[in-house]
């Protein structure tokens, strides 16, 4: 999910508070109270969290998706799974995969092509982990992985530099996808996963998405889970500091993001609890 909080700190990447307050009519207390919620709790139908999402896709924010509809499609995949039943949720995506895949620009070598390719991978992504859905007509665990390849893969040859953070954070998600398919009680203690992190650099593109974007709690949490699995102290060390630095919330170890385990009870980071947390 993409949390409200993430909203508002690309915007202030970007413009002054007061040009936000004005382009977006938010009263500046409203904007101050969403921006100390939760930072994962994900949009909902506020009128004022409405207004922030709509004017960051009208300043453009991520300007690799053009006008903003991709990201406006993007926002409702997961917005719509707050506020749908599931079996709602579900005929949605269906019809939103099956209009995705009949996208003319699917196969094309441009950023459009990136964009569907990321789309049709995040629909599948829904289906198969939140969802938790399996079997026939639901997308594979490789094909959804090859959708986020084949997004990021186009954005490399096009060398995109305003699309920094989105390649780094197309691959990570490649590693997301790979590691929530393993048992989670089993895939923190796995040499065919460490090797993985490691000939494929992971680790790198969550430092690359935190050095960029200091608050992205996400890229912070991802890198700390695969030092974790790694065993290295220093580098569990350095994502642990990015961490609490992207937002206070998360000095509290035992602080549960929303759909997450605390970190003190999460069984993929218990390398990094044993040996550092409380050494």
């Amino acid at each position: 999910m993409y949390p409200t909080y993430f909203y508002i700190r690309e915007l202030e990447d970007k413009f002054s508070i007061n040009k936000i307050l004005k382009e977006t009519n938010v009263p500046r207390a409203s904007y101050h109270r969403l921006k100390s919620m939760d930072p994962t709790s994900v949009p909902n139908r506020e009128n004022h969290n409405s207004q922030i999402i709509y004017k960051h896709h009208r300043l453009n924010v991520k300007p690799l998706w053009g006008n903003g509809e991709t990201q406006n499609d993007i926002d409702q995949i997961h917005i719509f799974g707050q506020v749908f039943p599931k079996e709602h949720y579900v005929s949605y995506l269906n019809m939103m995969l099956r209009q995705i895949r009949n996208n003319r620009y699917r196969d094309e070598n441009s950023i459009k092509g990136s964009e569907v390719n990321h789309i049709e991978g995040l629909i599948g992504f829904q289906l198969r982990f939140p969802m938790g859905l399996k079997g026939d007509g639901i997308p594979r665990v490789e094909d959804i992985s090859a959708c986020y390849r084949a997004a990021l893969d186009k954005l490399e040859l096009l060398e995109k530099d305003n699309g920094t953070v989105l390649k780094h954070f197309l691959k990570l998600t490649c590693f997301v996808i790979y590691f929530m398919n393993l048992d989670k009680y089993t895939r923190s203690r796995s040499d065919n996963v460490r090797k993985k992190i490691i000939d494929e650099d992971f680790i790198g593109s969550a430092k690359e998405i935190i050095m960029l974007q200091q608050w992205n709690w996400k890229g912070a949490r991802n890198g700390l889970v695969m030092a974790s699995v790694l065993q290295n102290g220093e580098k569990c060390l350095y994502f642990w500091d990015a961490l609490k630095k992207s937002h206070s919330c998360f000095k509290d170890p035992d602080y549960a993001p929303n759909g997450l385990p605390s970190i003190r009870k999460d069984p993929d980071m218990w390398w990094f609890v044993e040996n550092i947390l409380i050494s």
